[in-house]
């Protein structure tokens, strides 16, 4: 279902074709999509489907995480990101 939320705010995605299509007569807002891996605007965060990391700095730089919250996240992101990338925790510390 689509509800216009990206109507009001600069917005990527997976190609502006693509959100056309899922948001149907609810998208209005052409001029505000951005041919970027990762756009942040009022609040709201966006990536396309291969922007893992470009989307975890967004969000990162958007929010107030704490330093234990955010190396949980970056490595949650980056393990997720790739199938076939293998990531050793053993050196990273998660005491604040």
């Amino acid at each position: 279902m689509s509800t216009g939320i990206l109507n009001g705010v600069r917005h990527t995605g997976n190609g502006l074709e693509q959100l056309k299509l899922w948001g149907r007569e609810n998208y209005t807002n052409l001029e505000g999509y951005i041919h970027e891996q990762a756009v942040s605007d009022g609040g709201i965060v966006t990536a396309n489907g291969s922007a893992a990391l470009e989307f975890a700095k967004e969000l990162l730089c958007f929010s107030k995480m704490t330093h234990l919250n955010v190396w949980k996240c970056i490595i949650n992101l980056i393990s997720r990101a790739s199938a076939n990338y293998s990531l050793d925790k053993s050196h990273i510390s998660y005491d604040s």
